[in-house]
């Protein structure tokens, strides 16, 4: 989520989008809940074709094991939101950051800007 530039030496957010963090706040909640979403569908597929109201057959467990990937994946990335959101001020909040510091970037950190959290 997080790297270092080694020419600058500054630190940046690989995506772009979570340098604020009410983003990187709507992102893990969207994860999570496309996290239930997936998991509701994927344990109801697998009660339909277990229970023996649906064909089973090697494409319906295909489709039920990529539900159960996408799962996994929502889950994992929903957590890494979370640490981030927790850790990262905490922990590398002083260090020098592309764009602003690890909670915003750009113009945002300029005085003055209706959103700005640098002091005047």
């Amino acid at each position: 989520m997080i790297d270092w530039d080694d020419a600058s030496g500054q630190l940046f957010w690989r995506d772009p989008r979570h340098f604020s963090k009410a983003r990187r706040v709507r992102d893990y909640r969207l994860s999570l809940a496309g996290y239930f979403l997936m998991a509701g569908l994927t344990l109801t597929g697998v009660w339909l074709v277990a229970g023996g109201y649906a064909r089973s057959s090697w494409v319906e467990w295909t489709y039920l094991m990529a539900g159960l990937g996408v799962t996994a994946h929502l889950l994992a990335k929903q957590d890494r939101l979370k640490t981030a959101n927790e850790v990262v001020p905490r922990w590398l909040g002083r260090m020098p950051w592309r764009g602003g510091g690890c909670d915003r970037a750009g113009r945002e950190d300029k005085p003055g800007h209706p959103r700005s959290m640098a002091k005047t």
